[in-house]
């Protein structure tokens, strides 16, 4: 699959101290309007921040789709808030509508990088627990739910990855995405949490338009034993959005 990425250009209000989209240096993606303009099969990462615009766009018939689009559109959302029973309507009807007539679906992960230091690190998400009850709302509206781990923060202790994966376990949670840390060495999360602790590394950043190289953290140890714990309860894990788009395409 192909993949595009847009965004509605709106900025995030809950303070995630770890989010690249916070970073000076940012470009955002390409913007919703040259959506209609693709030819592609799309898959549009978006989080808080974009929510709320996608659901003004839908609600006033200004969410146009490519009318070119010969394959299939995934659209990706993801959350750390309390989704409305109205914005859950909204987003339904959004997902039967891809169904239908663009033979995709629509999926949301709800986001929980940690329990212990959400407070610190996410000052205006909800509480971590509380968003897992997203899950079962989705799941009863035909959407397809999931947990993001992404990214994994690596000074935080492994029990808590232990426990983090028995609480997705007990909430039924059959997908979960993992991610490694990108990193901004002039914030000032990376310089209390990262700097002079932990290895830092470059990558290129394949999913945006201008594919930039980013530094990056990642602790092989601790993302192991997350896949392990999780795998052994028989919850699926993938490493990157695109694997799981995939997997839930072609089923293996």
């Amino acid at each position: 699959m192909m993949r595009e990425v847009f965004t509605t250009g709106v900025e995030c209000d809950l303070g995630c101290q770890y989010c690249f989209a916070s970073w000076g240096k940012y470009t955002p993606p390409l913007h919703i309007a040259k959506f209609s303009k693709s030819t592609a099969s799309l898959v549009i990462p978006a989080c808080d921040s974009e929510i709320q615009s996608f659901i003004y766009l839908l609600e006033n018939n200004k969410f146009i789709f490519p009318n070119n689009t010969t394959g299939r559109i995934v659209i990706t959302l993801s959350t750390k808030t309390i989704l409305s029973e109205k914005t859950i309507m909204l987003l339904s009807d959004l997902n039967k509508l891809l169904k239908e007539q663009y033979n995709g679906f629509l999926k949301i992960g709800v986001s929980i990088p940690t329990i212990s230091m959400a407070k610190e690190l996410e000052p205006k998400a909800a509480p971590p627990l509380l968003r897992l009850k997203n899950l079962s709302l989705l799941k009863e509206s035909g959407i397809i739910g999931y947990a993001i781990i992404k990214p994994i923060l690596p000074f935080l202790p492994k029990n808590e990855f232990i426990d983090l994966s028995n609480i997705l376990y007990n909430e039924g949670v059959k997908y979960v995405l993992i991610g490694q840390l990108y990193v901004d060495r002039n914030t000032p999360f990376f310089q209390k949490y990262i700097e002079r602790k932990f290895e830092v590394k470059q990558r290129q950043v394949l999913w945006l338009p201008n594919k930039p190289v980013w530094d990056y953290v990642s602790d092989q140890d601790i993302e192991a034993l997350l896949i392990q714990e999780l795998e052994n309860k028989s919850v699926k894990v993938f490493q990157s959005d695109i694997a799981f788009v995939n997997f839930l395409v072609n089923g293996n």
